[in-house]
């Protein structure tokens, strides 16, 4: 079966090692590692740097997020320009101005997200269907530190799995590519001085197919 594509999967490229350049202002990492004249984005402690510059295929200039300025440095993600599937993905959601078709594990992928991010009784027409995510990160609360919203994220998955599987059950037209095998939480954080919530899943269809596909709302 085939979807509009609304999301894009790119690699995660190899990072072999991550130090500051002395006395930068703004804080600069000097981030070493391999391909990096594809790379498209980095993410410091999963925050976008707001500067990045490639000096060559091995080494490449990132300045740090100020959210993350006064803050250990916890991962480095450098990701590539290419849209392609790997185990390390980073999912982004736009549509092209040349829209096209997605099938098989991107589809599989595109379809766990949409389900994840939509409310229950939204669709008239399945309105069991939805892990209600997007109605938990605009809820209001009282003390955004809390982990009300990491919960919240790992119920979502949760819930959108075992409606996937319980659908796909009654499907005979997906083939093994489109069936959701597994779905778990990597990790989750709240971010507040930011308002962001990231999280990693890793997603497996039947083929054996899988991916670690980063979201960030």
């Amino acid at each position: 079966m085939v979807d509009l594509q609304t999301i894009e999967l790119r690699d995660i490229l190899k990072v072999t090692s991550v130090t500051y350049v002395p006395d930068s202002n703004p804080l600069t990492l000097l981030v070493r590692g391999q391909d990096f004249n594809n790379a498209f984005e980095v993410f410091i402690n999963e925050m976008a740097s707001p500067s990045v510059v490639i000096d060559n295929s091995t080494l490449l200039l990132a300045q740090v997020p100020d959210s993350e300025a006064g803050t250990p440095i916890r991962s480095i993600v450098v990701v590539s320009s290419r849209l392609t599937r790997t185990e390390r993905s980073k999912v982004f959601f736009r549509i092209s101005n040349s829209p096209r078709s997605i099938s098989g594990f991107e589809r599989l992928i595109q379809t766990f997200l949409k389900i994840m991010l939509q409310s229950t009784k939204s669709d008239i027409f399945s309105p069991k269907v939805g892990g209600n995510l997007l109605q938990a990160v605009g809820k209001p609360i009282a003390n955004p530190s809390t982990t009300t919203l990491t919960s919240d994220f790992h119920l979502s998955v949760s819930q959108t799995r075992k409606q996937m599987l319980a659908m796909q059950a009654n499907d005979p037209t997906l083939n093994l590519n489109e069936r959701l095998a597994f779905a778990k939480v990597l990790h989750v954080r709240f971010v507040p001085n930011e308002l962001a919530l990231l999280g990693r899943i890793y997603i497996g269809n039947q083929a054996g197919h899988t991916s670690a596909v980063g979201l960030g709302l």
